[in-house]
């Protein structure tokens, strides 16, 4: 029930769902744009798997950058405003006199996490099909295959790169859901909007401006091995889980005080 109501605020707000339109779209833009390319300079077509929007190999980047390095900011705006309308409004006395202090943040929490999870995986799938359909009977790929034997990731990725670029769909969905998460947790935790945005785009920058970056792990085909990839993921992870936790708990024991 809390889903349903969660959903229909984000869509019953203009600026909300046009974000969201944003997030399913820019993927489908990077492809349109490589074809328009395509058209007018000619050369060989892409190899539908290696001409994915994680694969990067497309628009020289910048449509990946306009999204993957300013993600919280999306989704603050499609999940986090709504605690934070609340706090202003005084409408979360009510929600939570209704479910219950703990099943309100909770809820919040989860919500935020499983509506952006889905809808980074529907605008990357949406691409990857996109892809399969326009770029189809390609050949070009823009890598050397062979060029790393002893990469075991690398290896299996290019003798399955379709499965490879479900694999990294799913991790950046997952990824995007837990940045979601912490807005969300932010957000229930203070009214203030300059420091739920500026603190959820820091602990995102971070991880992803360093040598070890978090986009890594969101590109196939990359020339970085598991042992490389899987510490970043473990790490980031973790970290947004611990925060999320210490946040949550430390408001509903707050709040259970006022």
């Amino acid at each position: 029930m809390f889903m349903k109501d969660f959903v229909a605020r984000i869509y019953g707000n203009k600026i909300r769902c046009c974000v969201t339109l944003t997030v399913l779209l820019l993927p489908v833009l990077d492809i349109v744009i490589y074809c328009c390319n395509l058209i007018r300079s000619g050369g060989s077509t892409i190899a539908p798997a290696y001409g994915t929007f994680l694969a990067s190999n497309t628009t020289d980047h910048l449509v990946q950058i306009i999204l993957l390095w300013f993600l919280p900011l999306y989704t603050l705006v499609i999940t986090g405003e709504g605690p934070l309308e609340d706090r202003h409004r005084g409408y979360h006395r009510a929600l939570m006199g209704r479910m219950g202090r703990n099943a309100y943040y909770t809820e919040n929490i989860k919500c935020s996490f499983v509506f952006v999870f889905f809808l980074v995986s529907i605008a990357l799938l949406i691409n990857l099909g996109l892809v399969s359909i326009l770029c189809h009977g390609g050949k070009y790929i823009p890598i050397e295959v062979d060029d790393s034997p002893e990469n075991l990731l690398y290896n299996l990725s290019n003798a399955h790169p379709f499965l490879a670029n479900l694999g990294f769909i799913f991790v950046t969905a997952f990824l995007a859901g837990l940045i979601s998460t912490v807005g969300t947790a932010l957000a229930l935790v203070t009214a203030d909007r300059k420091i739920v945005y500026a603190v959820t785009f820091f602990l995102w920058f971070v991880p992803t401006s360093t040598n070890s970056s978090l986009l890594l792990v969101m590109q196939p085909f990359t020339e970085y091995d598991f042992e490389t990839l899987l510490p970043i993921f473990l790490i980031v992870t973790a970290g947004y889980l611990i925060l999320i936790r210490v946040l949550c708990f430390w408001k509903i024991r707050v709040s259970a005080l006022e």
